[in-house]
């Protein structure tokens, strides 16, 4: 290794955080092994933008996710306010019939079994309200973890940005995007 080459090879090492160069060297064979990078391969530019690609169409898929999980749970908390008043409505009304002589037995019932179908609704309304938010926790895990292994390269085109993950982990990051 000529004295260039060498500098240039240790302030990449010590830029990228390597204490020792065979550690580093060891990183970059399998980068290359696990990408199926060839430099010699005339297509070796494009595999890299199509790793690119490929990494900002499923980020851009998981973020779109969140916000429409986001969306859907904003409607669903007004539903739950809009219902919560007529409930609240509703039970008042139960109180007063209750003590009222005017309200016959049968309306009195007519409200009891609106009562309990709103008490089942409220369940189920608040178990996917917990379903959504463990997705929405899961995604922000996922979107952290993806900034944490963000990483900027300058190359001859510019700086670009890519993802310091194996493909393998990578694929598990977005295992929750549904096509």
């Amino acid at each position: 290794m000529n004295d260039d080459l060498g500098n240039r090879f240790d302030a990449l090492k010590l830029r990228l955080g390597y204490i020792k160069q065979t550690d580093m060297l060891n990183d970059i064979c399998n980068f290359f092994e696990v990408n199926a990078i060839n430099l010699k391969q005339e297509n070796f530019k494009s595999s890299f933008k199509n790793l690119t690609d490929l990494i900002n169409t499923r980020f851009s898929g998981l973020q779109s996710r969140i916000t429409v999980d986001l969306q859907s749970l904003n409607r669903f908390s007004n539903e739950l306010t809009s219902f919560n008043s007529v409930y609240n409505e509703i039970v008042l009304k139960n109180k007063i019939g209750i003590n009222d002589k005017s309200i016959d037995d049968n309306e009195l019932i007519k409200v009891k079994n609106i009562l309990e179908i709103r008490d089942n609704q409220i369940n189920l309304f608040q178990k996917d309200l917990e379903d959504y938010k463990l997705k929405i926790d899961d995604y922000h895990n996922r979107l952290r973890e993806l900034n944490f292994k963000m990483k900027v390269e300058k190359t001859e085109q510019g700086k670009k940005a890519y993802i310091d993950l194996p493909i393998e982990e990578i694929e598990k990051l977005f295992n929750i995007i549904e096509n």
